[in-house]
């Protein structure tokens, strides 16, 4: 898994790169838990995710209110 960090004036945001195993172990996880989540980093709600690149990515927020992006590498 890799980890980087991407910060905007608005959004700071960390983002995990995992394979796709992972990404569905995770993404489980976080519908389990009942967490609100999303396609891209201004619409965490919106409980659909995003193919961008060839991958899948979804975004949603922490128990501190930071943004998190889960993706993987298509």
């Amino acid at each position: 898994m890799a980890r980087s960090a991407s910060t905007t004036a608005h959004d700071p945001t960390e983002f995990f790169k995992v394979s796709e195993e992972d990404f569905d172990q995770i993404f489980g996880r976080i519908g389990e838990a009942g967490i609100p989540y999303g396609s891209g980093p201004r619409a965490l709600e919106g409980m659909s995710i995003n193919h961008r690149g060839g991958g899948r990515g979804v975004y949603f927020r922490d128990p501190n209110d930071h943004i998190l992006e889960l993706l993987t590498v298509g």
